[in-house]
């Protein structure tokens, strides 16, 4: 399953591509800041069918330290978790 998030502020990138073959779900997060860890959790445990999670994010400094902190959480879970 491909989970993304973003901000929610002027342009949230990746909520247009939740679909077939695109994402399978999205963790937005307030306006201008990055989703928490806690969304991102939530979003992936929501899609989550075995098969492992696979972060997809844009590459800012709040993106970046949520999206790497979650799998550490998710692991506990028996959820494996790649990131791109």
């Amino acid at each position: 399953m491909i989970v993304s998030g973003s901000d929610s502020g002027h342009e949230p990138t990746f909520a247009g591509f939740i679909g077939e073959g695109g994402l399978d779900t999205y963790a937005p997060g307030e306006v201008f800041t990055s989703p928490s860890p806690d969304q991102i959790i939530e979003a992936s445990l929501v899609v989550h069918q075995g098969s492992g999670v696979l972060f997809l994010y844009g590459n800012d400094s709040g993106n970046a330290m949520n999206f790497d902190i979650s799998p550490e959480i998710l692991v506990e879970e028996s959820i494996e978790c790649h990131s791109v």
